[in-house]
């Protein structure tokens, strides 16, 4: 939800006076989350489920990118969760997926 305040704040009110303060709310949520999950992946875990890689990394790696689409500075604000990212985006699997859509993760 925080994500579509942010990208989409008319869905949640009709008033254009409102939408500022929509996407500033949806932002501070985001920021909230997103360090939620970099604490998470701070135990040096080298997967989002530590054991292994799952369908839960390609996942993870959708919410960095929306970061970065909307102006985060990913890299610098999650160091941790940026080398999951790193492991994730290695992957044959992912590269051909990303090449195949035109997805670029910075």
């Amino acid at each position: 939800m925080s994500y579509g305040q942010i990208r989409r704040a008319q869905r949640f009110s009709s008033e254009d006076s409102a939408l500022d303060g929509i996407r500033a709310h949806g932002r501070n949520n985001l920021l909230e989350q997103y360090a939620y999950v970099e604490s998470v992946l701070g135990d040096g875990r080298d997967w989002v489920i530590p054991e292994a890689y799952t369908v839960v990394d390609p996942y993870v790696l959708v919410f960095f990118q929306w970061g970065q689409r909307i102006g985060i500075t990913m890299r610098d604000s999650y160091p941790h969760w940026s080398a999951i990212t790193d492991r994730i985006l290695a992957q044959p699997a992912v590269q051909r997926t990303l090449q195949s859509e035109g997805v670029i993760i910075a």
